[in-house]
């Protein structure tokens, strides 16, 4: 029956699942340098795996610490206390190295 809308409404699909936690980005780094330990691979190859994701765990954390400063968010800090929410979100950014792209996310500004 046409109730004289326009557009009429479909019923929206609710997902009964929880959003997945937010993990930080260096968070998530870490987590892939522990994989390699945890595998089959020889002490050289975890190594030169370890070293490949050092890197963009140091841009990850040079990165976020320019921000920090850049938005004067050290000033207001919460102690240790966790601050829910991650501001404005982030972005995917690559810095081209020597070595190759890095990718990583800074927060948005």
């Amino acid at each position: 029956m046409d109730d004289g809308r326009r557009f009429l409404s479909k019923p929206c699909k609710r997902n009964p699942q929880p959003p997945p936690p937010r993990v930080s980005p260096l968070e998530r780094i870490r987590a892939e340098m522990d994989d390699p330990f945890g595998s089959e691979w020889e002490l050289g190859e975890v190594l030169e795996e370890v070293a490949r994701l050092g890197v963009p765990l140091l841009m990850q954390k040079a990165i976020e610490a320019e921000v920090a400063e850049f938005q004067v968010r050290a000033r207001y800090s919460h102690g240790e206390r966790v601050r829910v929410g991650s501001g404005n979100g982030r972005w995917l950014t690559t810095v081209k190295t020597t070595a190759g792209p890095v990718d990583g996310t800074r927060q948005a500004l």
